[in-house]
């Protein structure tokens, strides 16, 4: 049996690949044409591992992008403008990338037969109802589906001229024909993506999914890790936060709808930190922040205001393997505080549970919920849906390297036994059955 994973949103079917591989499965990891390119270069296979050259015979690219030309582009009078787009930039002294004609349907049907079961993501139901194939299995990485309910869509939806609306909508009348045609569907969250299935006539099946895998140390770390590392060092404590900084309401959604879904609330962190630092006036600890995503500035500026910047240190933008080489050193790490019921952490949080540190992060499920939900027991978080809870919780991992080294413990293991091999294992067996 030949699996073929589409598509590499989040680095997410590059960590399964590996999975696969390790279960002995003959699988390939087929990349879209966008994976890797522009703001997207660091989920290339390549920034997710020191050891490329193991998997450069399971890596191939699909010749499509994740993008509405998949869906389009085809069509008249879509193609022509496709067409246009792409030989001007093609033509400027500028080569723009991520500009891309329309498809040869005849190509991408002939690598795709190659396959007994194919497990896709993005904009890969709608291009399959265009080529008049269907999916086997499709998994959303966003919360509301891709190209149907997530927030991009909804806004643009909303906010924007006649024609382009015209446009997306016939985007998301494909996506959704797309979907409905897909043997199997799974995502990972009970709220949000859930009722985007159900509001089109879908049931998924609810599995987390594996979105890191753990690679065992390289010997010799690139100079610019080893430096960050170094000073790090000279800290007793280490709190670090590498989301995306993504806090500030600029796109005028309802204020509530604002802070429970979309905000990543980074402010929350930096809040709490001030809290902590108020009543630690002494402590020899650093917050550590990535320098990435659109609301950077905001957080700088509130940093600013409260006077705590040389207790925060700025790391660039890095790639999966850079950056939890840096994590591994730290003692505390911090994710995302969505405050949507039932949500699951993204990669950031797992990045840092597989690197067995503590995790403060959202947690948004009543008693027992998770393990009626996931049918595993909820991983040992530091669950915080506050700045109060945020800085409860520094105080007390800053206070306790006992309390810091038994999270840790506890975290390795839930993430080795439920995340890692054995979520795989589950989506291989989900995948393959004959049942849905």
């Amino acid at each position: 049996m030949k699996i073929g994973l589409i598509g590499n949103m989040n680095n997410n079917n590059f960590s399964l690949m590996r999975y696969f591989c390790d279960l002995g499965i003959d699988v390939k990891l087929l990349l879209m044409s966008d994976d890797g390119v522009g703001e997207l270069r660091h989920f290339h296979p390549s920034s997710d591992t020191w050891n490329l050259n193991k998997y450069e015979d399971k890596i191939i690219y699909f010749e499509a992008p994740n993008r509405l030309v998949s869906i389009l582009g085809n069509n008249f009078p879509w193609n022509i403008y496709f067409w246009i787009k792409f030989f001007l930039f093609y033509f400027s002294r500028k080569k723009n990338k991520t500009i891309f004609h329309p498809l040869n349907k005849k190509k991408i049907k002939k690598i795709v037969e190659d396959y007994d079961i194919l497990i896709g993501s993005g904009i890969i139901p709608g291009l399959f109802r265009q080529l008049q194939l269907k999916l086997d299995v499709f998994y959303p990485y966003s919360m509301g589906i891709e190209f149907v309910d997530e927030h991009e869509m909804q806004y643009y939806l909303k906010n924007t001229n006649f024609f382009r609306k015209r446009t997306l909508e016939f985007v998301k009348e494909i996506q959704i024909l797309g979907i409905r045609d897909c043997k199997k569907v799974f995502c990972s969250d009970k709220d949000i993506t859930y009722k985007a299935f159900k509001k089109i006539g879908i049931t998924p099946k609810i599995f987390q999914f594996p979105m890191v895998y753990k690679e065992s140390k390289i010997f010799e770390l690139p100079k610019k890790i080893k430096s960050i590392i170094w000073k790090i060092s000279k800290h007793d404590v280490s709190f670090i936060s590498h989301t995306r900084h993504a806090w500030k309401n600029n796109r005028n959604f309802e204020e509530n709808e604002w802070n429970t879904i979309h905000s990543k609330h980074n402010e929350w962190i930096i809040y709490g930190y001030y809290k902590f630092l108020k009543k630690n006036k002494n402590t020899n600890s650093i917050l550590v922040l990535s320098d990435y995503g659109t609301d950077v500035k905001s957080t700088q500026e509130l940093i600013k205001a409260l006077k705590i910047s040389k207790k925060i240190m700025w790391i660039p933008k890095l790639e999966r393997k850079e950056i939890m080489e840096i994590i591994s050193f730290c003692d505390v790490g911090i994710g995302e505080f969505h405050q949507t019921s039932k949500t699951l952490w993204g990669g950031c949080g797992l990045e840092i549970m597989a690197c067995g540190i503590p995790l403060i992060h959202a947690f948004k499920f009543s008693k027992g919920e998770f393990k009626k939900i996931f049918k595993v027991p909820s991983p040992p978080l530091c669950s915080a849906n506050s700045v109060d809870e945020i800085f409860k919780w520094m105080e007390k991992l800053y206070n306790s390297k006992m309390l810091r080294k038994k999270i840790a413990k506890d975290t390795n293991y839930w993430f080795d036994k439920y995340n890692g091999l054995g979520l795989a294992k589950k989506i291989l067996s989900f995948s393959i059955s004959n049942n849905d």
